[in-house]
């Protein structure tokens, strides 16, 4: 078996890759702060137990009308630009997150949410795969996930320091996050889109979807 070198590995990332990999690891931080912290931002918007159940299972069920729509737009229009929607509804989520005066109104930011899950999710791995080649892929697959699980980290720990002092402010922090990751990505889409698009482009109509 010959030796893991790391800086051989990473010529493997190419350049549009390591961007939007960049825009990938600040859009997560964003979602590792505050995802786990809803359940305590729900009770200090005075919502009880059972209207907390509520909203993880309408939140579980929003993204399931999405993830059709999403991988479809994604074969569609391409994977960058399928991804610079998404990230554009998964930005005014989170500003709504952040002024939200009730609960209730976190509904409505779970919207723009469950657009950037499902357009960029689907959108992420086909990017990926066709990034690379099919005798690297495997490698690329491994590297891209190691370095994305990092968000796994950092996000919870600053989101857990910043919400101890406000929870305002730490849903602020991680909308500047997310706005990092959302203009890359609009940036990408209007350098790189062109030439990741799929041949068959075509515009998107309800009998495509049908």
């Amino acid at each position: 078996m010959k030796p893991l070198r790391i800086t051989e590995n990473l010529k493997l990332i190419t350049p549009p890759m390591a961007v939007f990999l960049g825009s990938m690891i600040f859009a997560n931080i964003a979602s590792n702060m505050q995802r786990p912290m809803q359940s305590l931002y729900l009770q200090e918007l005075g919502a009880g137990i059972d209207q907390i159940g509520v909203f993880f299972t309408i939140s579980m069920i929003i993204p399931m009308v999405f993830q059709l729509l999403g991988g479809w737009l994604s074969d569609t229009i391409g994977r960058l630009r399928a991804v610079a929607i998404g990230s554009t509804g998964g930005l005014l989520g989170f500003i709504l997150f952040a002024v939200a005066p009730t609960w209730e109104w976190l509904l409505v930011a779970q919207i723009g949410l469950a657009m950037a899950y499902s357009f960029v999710g689907p959108s992420f791995q086909a990017f990926i795969a066709e990034q690379s080649s099919p005798e690297n892929r495997g490698k690329v697959f491994g590297m891209v996930n190691s370095i994305y699980m990092v968000v796994g980290i950092i996000g919870p720990l600053l989101a857990g320091v910043l919400a101890d002092q406000d929870f305002r402010l730490m849903l602020w922090v991680a909308c500047a996050f997310y706005a990092a990751a959302t203009f890359i990505r609009l940036w990408l889409s209007r350098r790189f889109s062109a030439s990741t698009s799929p041949k068959n482009a075509e515009k998107p109509s309800f009998a495509g979807f049908r």
